[in-house]
Formats: structure tokens, C-alpha cells, sequence
């Protein structure tokens, strides 16, 4: 039996088919290009305060520390940013709708009814491809709701779909 995420308010008769979170690469890339400019900002401002030495010595530089401040603080909210994003997702689905969470301390929950959805898609972009993960697409007469960075979305989308009343079967 899966165990019910603590965000989860279900009904009684609720049998929950699969839960997950997005997987962490995507963010990982962000993280990573983040921490490159808070090191860059570090190094300028070594540089400005004067502990590193970039070619003849100069006298410690006020706008080089600020610029260096400024770079390795935006580097930093940069990387820790979309890991607080990827933390705050959550998904499950039941055999009555499927939900998603965002949010970390204000979160919101959206749901789709399983017997209003119509079609069930997957899309991977070429790094899904290698890691395994992509989107799960539900199409409603409500309107699209979007599984993102979902691992194994062939597998999540063929959970859904036989949930799914009338729901034709997942296509890539």
C-alpha cells in the first residue's frame, strides 16, 4: 500500500494508485549555473578586499567588493531558488482524480477528476530521454493539467489512464 502524503485530504473511499515528486535533474542545471556565479562573485570579491591577487597589486576596491557581494548573493537565492521549488511539488493520484501540490508553507492543491479526463499524453525532451523522466499531459474540458518532471511518465500515465473513464490510452 502507498503511504498518504501528510498534504493529502482524501475521501474515505480514495485508493491512492501512485504518488511522487518531480525528479531533482532539471533543477540540478539551475543549481549548477547558479553556483558557477556565486563562485565567480567570491572571486571578485577576494579580489576587491585584496586576498587574491589579480596581476600587480592594487589597494582593496569598494566596487569590486560590491560587485563581488552583490554576484555571490544572487548566485546563492540562485541556486537554493529551484530546489525549494522542486521540494514544494508533490503528485498523487487515486482511482477518483489526480493532484498536485506547490507550495513548501503556503502551498495550494490542484486536482482533475480521473472521470473528466479525456486523453492522457506523455512528452520527454532529449535529457528525459536519458534520465528517464518527461510530462504527463491530461486533457479535460476543463483544460490541461500538467505532471511535470515526472519519472517513468510512460508508467504514471498508464496508472492514470486506467483511472480514467473513457480516457483514450497514453501516447508519447
Amino acid at each position: 500500500m502507498v503511504e498518504r502524503p501528510g498534504w493529502a485530504s482524501l475521501e474515505a473511499e480514495e485508493t491512492i494508485q501512485w504518488t511522487g515528486r518531480p525528479v531533482v535533474y532539471p533543477a540540478l542545471s539551475t543549481v549548477a549555473k547558479a553556483l558557477a556565479v556565486a563562485a565567480i562573485g567570491l572571486g571578485v570579491w577576494l579580489a576587491g578586499e585584496g586576498y587574491v591577487a589579480v596581476g600587480p597589486s592594487m589597494p582593496a576596491s569598494a566596487p569590486a567588493t560590491l560587485i563581488g557581494s552583490l554576484l555571490a548573493g544572487i548566485g546563492v537565492m540562485g541556486a537554493v531558488t529551484p530546489l525549494l521549488g522542486w521540494a514544494g511539488v508533490g503528485y498523487l493520484v487515486t482511482d477518483e482524480a489526480v493532484y498536485r501540490k506547490r507550495g513548501l508553507l503556503f502551498g495550494s492543491v490542484e486536482s482533475c477528476n480521473t472521470d473528466r479526463v479525456r486523453s492522457v499524453t506523455v512528452a520527454q525532451p532529449m535529457p528525459g530521454d536519458l534520465f528517464s523522466y518527461g510530462r504527463v499531459h491530461l486533457a479535460s474540458p476543463d483544460g490541461e493539467f500538467v505532471l511535470r518532471h515526472v519519472s517513468d511518465p510512460a508508467d504514471v500515465a498508464a496508472t492514470i489512464s486506467a483511472q480514467c473513464d473513457g480516457a483514450s490510452p497514453p501516447t508519447n
